[in-house]
């Protein structure tokens, strides 16, 4: 009998700073803690976190957890203990990370959100993508697309962001939801999808 496996992640004030712990199971059918990340107060651990199809091809999945230090830090699945060093970091954020086959080659592509910096009317979130190639992901080539060179141009804060393949052509498309966009110096009072 197996048992569920529980990842937990959340901010915890009196931890150490990045203190990370992980265990094994040892009563097999009942509800475990199989890995824990903490932060410090304002660090937003756990802003982010989900799964992601294998990358470093040994059959397992992995995952990804956000907070406002580092973004994204990936974690390799294992049927050992899980590592509790991040094997990369992606310096993007979002609720979950972005994960889908954008190009149809059956390639996984990573990504997540990033400001551009501006605070104040200029601010806009952009999505980077980032292409998985020979077991790694490609952190020097991101695919950027900055909402400033839509036309008309916008600035946008971007609530969430899935992936589907919507056309059945093999490849994915990404849905953006857009609770604030503001063109040509008005902000729009609808959200956008």
């Amino acid at each position: 009998m197996v048992g569920l496996a529980v990842v937990f992640v959340t901010v915890m004030h009196a931890q150490p700073p990045d203190t990370i712990i992980a265990r094994t199971n040892p009563g097999p059918a009942q509800l475990r803690q199989a890995w824990a990340v903490y932060g410090n107060e304002d660090d937003y651990v756990g802003q982010g976190v989900g799964g992601i199809p294998d990358i470093n091809g040994d059959g397992i999945n992995e995952f990804a957890v956000s907070d406002r230090k580092y973004g994204y830090r990936i974690f390799y699945g294992s049927k050992e203990p899980l590592s509790t060093t991040p094997a990369m970091i992606l310096h993007v954020g979002g609720h979950h990370p972005i994960v889908g086959d954008f190009w149809g080659t059956g390639h996984v592509t990573v990504g997540g959100l990033r400001g551009n910096g501006v605070i104040g009317t200029e601010y806009t979130d952009m999505v980077y993508l980032y292409r998985t190639e020979s077991g790694s992901i490609d952190t020097a080539h991101p695919v950027i697309m900055d909402p400033r060179t839509m036309t008309p141009p916008a600035l946008t804060s971007i609530n969430d962001v899935v992936a589907a393949d919507l056309d059945g052509d093999g490849a994915d498309e990404l849905i953006i939801l857009m609770t604030g966009v503001r063109r040509n110096g008005s902000l729009d009072p609808f959200a956008e999808i």
